[in-house]
């Protein structure tokens, strides 16, 4: 419960561990991401499993939702893990996505505000990216994060394209980036 730890469960979910405090980024533990309809999701299937299934995850004390695309924010696995009543801290206009009161609490973020959940200082930074889950919902926001807890400083980028933002931080002891390259932003 000492120190900094981070464990890649695939994509954008990370397990993280801060003296003690566990926060749980963009969780997609389900097989398949995008539209449910009923016992059937219509969009991608699942290449490799997660690292770690749902029952075997820790209890987490943070869920961190940079924005609201289905392979970052989805829904199957953000409502297993309100059994648990982690807090959640999302970009600004995506909270509506959740069932509010199966967690701790919930808390949205915009570019540089801060918010405090439990012993984490979450910081919301620019990212080059969009947030709406459908076309027509453009209003959603999307956020990259710096998050402290103690003396530990972590970068979740969250998606983004290629930016200068992440400067603004000055420093961290990890950063998890995104390793792709798309269009607009090539």
């Amino acid at each position: 419960d000492r120190g900094l730890f981070a464990t890649w469960l695939g994509h954008s979910t990370v397990l993280l561990k801060l003296d003690g405090f566990t926060i749980l980024t963009d969780p997609v533990l389900s097989a398949w991401v995008g539209l449910n309809f009923g016992p059937f999701t219509l969009g991608m299937k699942r290449l490799v499993e997660p690292a770690i299934s749902l029952e075997g995850l820790p209890r987490i004390d943070l869920v961190l939702l940079s924005h609201a695309h289905m392979d970052h924010f989805d829904l199957p696995t953000l409502r297993a893990l309100e059994a648990q009543r982690p807090l959640v801290v999302t970009a600004r206009g995506t909270s509506d996505l959740l069932r509010v009161p199966g967690y701790a609490g919930v808390q949205e973020v915009g570019w540089q505000e801060t918010v405090q959940a439990g012993p984490a200082a979450i910081r919301g930074l620019q990212v080059r990216h969009w947030g709406a889950r459908m076309r027509s919902d453009t209003w959603r926001g999307y956020n990259g994060y710096l998050i402290q807890v103690g003396r530990h400083r972590v970068l979740f980028g969250g998606d983004t394209a290629m930016t200068d933002h992440f400067r603004e931080v000055g420093g961290a002891h990890l950063a998890l980036m995104p390793i792709g390259a798309y269009r607009p932003w090539i």
